[in-house]
Formats: C-alpha cells, sequence, structure tokens
C-alpha cells in the first residue's frame, strides 16, 4: 500500500491535495471563498459536535449539543425516509417524511451558524461521521407545523436546499485544490 501511495502522490500529485490531507488555515480558507460563499465543518465527539463556520469577515467556533449516538440515529432515520431502493421505497410512501424530526437536526445543527450564512448562496460542508450520509439541503429550514401527507405538501416544506446550494468537501484543505484546479465552467450564449 505505501508503494502504491508513493507511486499516486508521484504521478497525481493534485489527488492528494484534492483529499485535503493536510491542514488549511483558516484566515486562508477564508481569504478563498467568495462573498456569496461560506464554509461549515464539522467534528462529531462522543458528548457533543463542534462546528467551525466561516465566511470570507467571520469565523466562529460552536458547540453543539448533540453527540456521536443520538447524531448516528436522526441522521439514520432521515435517510431511511429517502431512500428510494426496493421495499424500503414502498414503506416509506406509507410513512410520511420527518418534517419535524429534520427541522430539529436543522436547528441544533446548521441554525447556530446562520449568521455566519447570512448573505451566503453556496455553502461547503465538511461532514463528520453520521453527517457523511446527510444531504444537508433534505434539511427542513422552516416549518409550518402542518403534516406532510403527501407529496404534494412535501413541495410545501422549507427545505434547506431553497437557501443553500450545498457542496461537500473530505476536508476544509480540498478547498485549496478545488480553488486550483476547478475549471470555471464553460457556456454557450443562447
Amino acid at each position: 500500500l505505501k508503494e502504491q501511495d508513493a507511486l499516486i502522490a508521484q504521478r497525481f500529485p493534485q489527488y492528494q491535495e484534492l483529499l485535503g490531507l493536510g491542514a488549511l488555515p483558516l484566515e486562508e480558507a477564508r481569504a478563498m471563498l467568495g462573498g456569496d460563499e461560506a464554509l461549515l465543518s464539522y467534528l462529531v465527539d462522543e458528548r457533543a459536535t463542534y462546528l467551525i463556520a466561516l465566511n470570507r469577515s467571520r469565523i466562529e467556533f460552536l458547540k453543539l449539543e448533540i453527540g456521536r449516538d443520538e447524531l448516528r440515529s436522526i441522521v439514520k432515520n432521515l435517510r431511511e425516509h429517502l431512500d428510494s431502493s426496493g421495499d424500503r421505497a414502498d414503506r416509506n410512501l406509507r410513512r410520511p417524511y420527518p418534517v419535524a424530526e429534520s427541522y430539529q437536526l436543522y436547528r441544533r445543527i446548521v441554525a447556530p451558524a446562520e449568521s455566519v450564512l447570512r448573505g451566503a448562496s453556496r455553502v461547503m460542508v465538511v461532514p463528520d461521521d453520521a453527517l457523511v450520509s446527510l444531504p444537508f439541503g433534505a434539511l427542513v429550514a422552516e416549518t409550518s407545523g402542518a403534516p406532510v401527507r403527501d407529496t404534494a405538501s412535501l413541495a410545501q416544506v422549507g427545505w434547506l436546499a431553497r437557501r443553500y446550494a450545498f457542496t461537500v468537501l473530505p476536508s476544509d484543505a480540498s478547498l485549496r485544490a478545488i480553488r486550483r484546479y476547478a475549471r470555471p465552467p464553460v457556456g454557450s450564449e443562447a
């Protein structure tokens, strides 16, 4: 494995950088963010979750009162409702998406950073542990309290994806590689 790692590092040095191995100083990360971008970096612990939230002008360090086991349980439940494979999809049609639970998770892991997210349209997330499998856009940022009984009522839900476009990064250091190697989109005039 060491030989293969060395070979990959030699032939494809950008790959290691894209994985974000190593640290990215917070000030450097801030400088790489656009005016409409923010970065949320999570670290899940047994008893709490820690969040570094930053945009171009601000950094916040937050301790979130949700530990590993509780977070895994909530994310697992939400994922089960989002899974559309086989028998699970049929079962999920009879069980409505847990909007209230999704909203409560939003309140606990994203809402504390809303002051940093204000003005952002794009949010990069560095998830940890169970958050790796959570599509942040499927969190509910606003709730009317009305039950979700069918797909029509799902369209009325205040999904977090309506506020922000999310990009998941393997680490905060991978932001450097994305900025260095990403090509701007090429479009044609209509």
